[in-house]
């Protein structure tokens, strides 16, 4: 008697992106294939398909660069926003684009570059 071989769960190449954004959390994979709809694998299979394709040779990309090419795309489209706007439209696009600019400073540090310092009194 011949044995029949066992059906694997495989990953697609849109579930390892997920993976990635999210740092390497197969919690959050999970997470957001059951928002996506359809069937999810289960929460303890998971870990052990994700550990067995690193061990076969796959990489996650770090987290650093990712989140570093995110920031890429998101300025490139706000230059891209800019350039399509008609002129009444600019003012709400430069204000929109320097308002993500203002929230990716860097904590302690002011809008000119200055350290902030806060004195006790």
């Amino acid at each position: 008697m011949e044995r029949r071989p066992r059906v694997r769960l495989e990953l697609l190449d849109q579930a390892w992106e997920v993976l990635t954004q999210a740092g390497g959390n197969v919690a959050a994979l999970h997470r957001h294939l059951k928002a996506a709809g359809g069937e999810a694998p289960s929460l303890a299979s998971l870990p052990r398909v994700v550990r067995r394709d690193l061990q076969a040779g796959r990489v996650l990309p770090d987290r650093a660069v990712v989140r570093r090419e995110q920031d890429e795309q998101q300025t490139r489209q706000a230059l891209a926003d800019l350039a399509l706007a008609g002129p009444s439209e600019a003012g709400a696009a430069r204000r929109r684009a320097g308002h993500r600019a203002l929230r990716r400073r860097r904590p302690g540090a002011c809008r000119w570059g200055r350290a902030v310092r806060w004195r006790v009194w």
